[in-house]
C-alpha cells in the first residue's frame, strides 16, 4: 500500500519572511534609540566654552538589519589667527594632550568614547529585546 507524505511549508516560508523584515524594522529603530542616546550622553560631557562643540554633535543610522551602524560626529570649526578653519571638535577628541585643562567639570576629551564604553551593555541590551520583540511578534 503506497504512502504519500507531502511538506507544504508556504506559510511558514512566508512567516519567516515577513519576520525578517520586522526583526529589520526593530533593529533600525532600536539603532535610531542608540543614536539618539549616544548623542545625547556626548554633548552632556563635551568640552563647554561657548557651547559650539555640543551643538555640533549630531548622529545617523546607516545601513539595515545586521549591517546597520550609528555614527557620531562633533565637527566644530573655528577660525584661528593664520590657520583658517580649524575643526576644533576633532583635535580635542583625537589630538589634545590628555593633560589639557578642560573648565567645565564633568566633561571629557574623550567625549564620544566615555559614554559608549559606560552604555554599550545598555544599548546592545535595548538591540537585543527589540529584535526579540519583532520575533515574538510573528510567533517565533
Amino acid at each position: 500500500m503506497p504512502m504519500e507524505f507531502k511538506l507544504d511549508i508556504d506559510e511558514f516560508v512566508r512567516d519567516l519572511r515577513a519576520n525578517a523584515n520586522d526583526v529589520e524594522r526593530g533593529t533600525r529603530e532600536s539603532m535610531d534609540q542608540i543614536k539618539d542616546d549616544w548623542v545625547q550622553k556626548s554633548r552632556d560631557v563635551a568640552p563647554l566654552d561657548t557651547g559650539n562643540l555640543r551643538q555640533q554633535i549630531h548622529g545617523y543610522t546607516e545601513g539595515s538589519g545586521a549591517n546597520s551602524k550609528v555614527i557620531v560626529t562633533g565637527n566644530a570649526t573655528n577660525s584661528s589667527r593664520g590657520y583658517g578653519r580649524f575643526n576644533y571638535g576633532y583635535y580635542l577628541h583625537e589630538e589634545a594632550p590628555a593633560s589639557t585643562n578642560l573648565s567645565t567639570p564633568g566633561t571629557t576629551l574623550k567625549f564620544f568614547d566615555e559614554p559608549a564604553l559606560l552604555r554599550e551593555r545598555e544599548w546592545m541590551s535595548w538591540l537585543e529585546e527589540d529584535i526579540r520583540q519583532a520575533a515574538r511578534r510573528r510567533g517565533f
